[in-house]
């Protein structure tokens, strides 16, 4: 599925183009804002608790990139937000789930693959249910295999 990434200054925007996307006559633009910590986003200015989060994930980078495994990496940066009182009171409460949700190794880009993917079976149906059949979309949309037997599942789930 074809992307492109435009940035200026702080922000950017992620353009779909796809061969789904011109089936259904549109174009889809999500601006994307880097929150990472120290980027001078107005974004994290207004929010603190965005900010705190900005600053846990950097303390969780800067030990990764020092060697430390990424389980340890989490567990030490909450440890040491907690004690710059830094979200202090979430991540007291809730240690355990935050470094599990943490943990998970889910980055940016394969989120947003995920979400645009979503999307993309969520339009084929659309063209399924508008009428179109599902050999004319497959062809249209240069579906794989995979792609029109997971199609068929979520038809059937609907």
């Amino acid at each position: 599925m074809g992307t492109s990434i435009q940035t200026v200054g702080q922000k950017s925007s992620r353009q779909f183009k796809d061969t789904f996307f011109r089936a259904l006559f549109c174009e889809l633009i999500v601006k994307v804002i880097n929150i990472n910590y120290r980027s001078g986003s107005e974004v994290l200015r207004k929010s603190p608790t965005l900010d705190g989060y900005a600053y846990l994930i950097s303390r969780i980078r800067k030990h990764t990139d020092a060697g430390v495994s990424r389980d340890e990496a989490i567990k030490m940066a909450v440890r040491h937000c907690i004690s710059k009182d830094i979200l202090a009171e979430f991540l007291r409460e809730n240690f355990e789930e935050v470094c599990g949700m943490l943990a998970w190794e889910c980055t940016y880009d394969e989120e947003l693959d995920i979400r645009e993917e979503e999307g993309f079976f969520k339009a084929a149906i659309l063209l399924i249910q508008g009428g179109m059949n599902i050999q004319d979309v497959a062809k249209n949309l240069k579906l794989t295999d995979w792609q029109i037997n997971e199609l068929k599942g979520r038809i059937m789930q609907s």
